[in-house]
């Protein structure tokens, strides 16, 4: 990807690494270039954790048939009363 590409960064490093990528065919390989560009994405990228990823789900009594997934599904889902 090229640095102008939303959440990359210039880097001679990481261009490199990206390079030997493209060029390698060996699939052990280029998973080390991956493992060395993505410390160098701790290295060199400022990033704030700006939390944990955690979902909150509710429901009530009489509401049937709703699956407790991370989304949210509402065919088959039917109220009582």
């Amino acid at each position: 990807m090229k640095s102008t590409y939303a959440g990359w960064w210039e880097s001679p490093q990481r261009d490199e690494l990206l390079r030997k990528i493209d060029r390698e065919m060996d699939p052990a390989l280029r998973k080390q270039y991956f493992a060395e560009i993505q410390k160098l994405v701790y290295e060199e990228v400022p990033v704030v954790k700006a939390g944990d990823v955690f979902y909150v789900r509710a429901g009530r009594s009489n509401i049937k048939n709703q699956p407790w997934q991370l989304e949210y599904f509402y065919w088959n889902v039917w109220r009582e009363g």
